[in-house]
């Protein structure tokens, strides 16, 4: 199942853009056929289609549009990418011309200071490039030819190389630093460390950290529709916060201050944080998902719409019952002789809430493994298992009991004194196993058995510490 989060994305997409006057962009390729093209634009790191253009004598007109929001706009033929270029709120009537053959180096473009910056830095970027892999292919040869000498040399000529286009980029976004495409440009450029010693590594962490978006303001809407600004709060999310709920929620909150005044990158900041804890593999930042549901969806209409909001809340309150720290909800279940087995009931230091179905072949292999660790484990670390099955069928929980030589608790769930386990745990497939302690509360889910067991050993370990 996707995540809700993601369909966030939908929603902003369709929400209506500042009015402008009306603009004449003339996009002309030689050699360009007369076809149909598409014109797409950029948000949260994808392309999204705008319109579709007309190519009539090597020409794509975009005319009279007042929904064309400033940003990174591209032409795009088939599945090939043509052609980026930069929309301000300055740019009204402007022409690009380039040819089929040598797209970024016949660029040329006319009334337009946002883009013909750009050109120049893609062509500095095309020429670079091909140095730069020329380079290489002659480090590769002379590091098989052991030429030390020349390895070096060809290693200065590369950082040479790097030290000149960074000074390209530096010397583009200073002519015109409110540009949009001197804002694009800088919020590129790398955070230069104070620290060199291994020894400060932490201090150059913590720097980075601190210094991260330093090119790059958060309320800047614009960027948010060029490829920079999510990838740069992409990497932070990825690479900067550290993988706990508690991390994110109180780094998530802070990037999402910084970027509130603007309702656009607000919105995105909010659904960016909520995406990431949904689509996270880590089982403690459902926590995460759940406090930006009711923190800000809950909390705020114009994040989205009433539909969207309303199945968020949904599988929030899905998460919040069986979330990693949540009092774990009892269950009143039948066994195979029709007696009521309560969880509440079960008296063991910790109980492994194994939900399965008899049919699953893996199931059967989860089985295999549990059965081995309650054998030998079970004595030692005083755990029992209560095993819910979720086929209705009593015909086949029993066969299950006696092929398997069953000697825990085995429930039918379905057949349930009260709500059903589904409304109660967050169960989207089989197996799935919860552990949960004494006090029942829920220690971890979604684990393995094997993987079940190890945290368990460590968690036993920590408590006779």
């Amino acid at each position: 199942m996707k995540p809700l989060a993601a369909f966030l994305c939908l929603i902003f997409l369709s929400q209506d853009f500042a009015q402008a006057q009306d603009r004449r962009i003339t996009i002309e390729i030689e050699d360009w056929q007369d076809s149909t093209v598409v014109l797409a634009y950029h948000y949260a790191g994808q392309r999204y289609v705008k319109d579709t253009l007309i190519v009539n004598n090597e020409v794509a007109t975009i005319v009279s549009d007042s929904s064309l929001h400033s940003g990174m706009y591209t032409i795009i033929a088939g599945q090939e990418r043509l052609l980026d270029f930069f929309i301000d709120e300055n740019d009204r009537a402007f022409s690009v011309k380039t040819s089929r053959d040598a797209l970024v180096d016949d660029l040329t473009v006319e009334n337009s200071k946002n883009n013909a910056a750009f050109f120049e830095w893609m062509k500095c970027l095309s020429q670079s490039q091909k140095r730069r892999d020329s380079l290489s292919k002659a480090f590769e040869k002379a590091s098989e030819n052991r030429q030390k000498k020349t390895m070096r040399s060809l290693m200065r000529q590369l950082e040479a190389l790097n030290l000149q286009v960074e000074t390209k980029r530096k010397e583009l976004y200073s002519k015109d630093p409110e540009l949009l495409i001197s804002r694009f440009l800088k919020a590129q450029e790398e955070i230069p460390l104070p620290f060199q010693k291994e020894k400060e590594a932490a201090q150059r962490y913590r720097y980075f950290k601190e210094h991260y978006f330093d090119h790059l303001v958060l309320t800047d809407e614009a960027l948010l529709h060029t490829p920079v600004y999510d990838q740069k709060t992409d990497w932070y999310f990825k690479n900067l916060i550290s993988p706990h709920s508690d991390s994110l929620i109180n780094e998530a909150d802070f990037l999402i201050e910084k970027a509130e005044e603007n309702l656009q990158t607000y919105r995105y900041m909010v659904w960016k944080a909520t995406s990431f804890a949904e689509s996270s593999p880590i089982v403690d930042m459902e926590r995460a998902f759940v406090y930006f549901v009711d923190r800000y969806y809950l909390q705020d209409s114009l994040l989205a719409s009433p539909a969207m909001r309303d199945r968020m809340v949904k599988r929030a309150d899905e998460l919040r019952r069986s979330m990693i720290g949540a009092q774990a909800a009892n269950l009143v279940i039948l066994d195979s002789a029709l007696h009521l087995r309560a969880l509440n009931a079960v008296d063991a230091d910790f109980i492994i809430l194994y939900f399965f179905d008899p049919d699953c072949g893996h199931c059967r292999s989860e089985t295999d493994s549990l059965r081995s660790y309650y054998r030998d484990f079970k004595e030692l670390y005083n755990f029992e298992i209560y095993a819910v099955c979720s086929d209705t069928s009593m015909v086949k929980m029993k066969n299950y009991i006696r092929n398997y030589d069953i000697p825990w608790i085995v429930v039918n769930g379905p057949r349930t004194l009260q709500q059903g386990y589904w409304k109660l745990y967050d169960v989207s497939s089989v197996p799935m196993i919860y552990l949960i302690n004494r006090e029942k509360i829920i220690l971890t889910k979604r684990l393995d058995a094997r993987n079940t067991f190890q945290f368990l050993k460590m968690y036993a370990k920590s408590l006779n510490e």
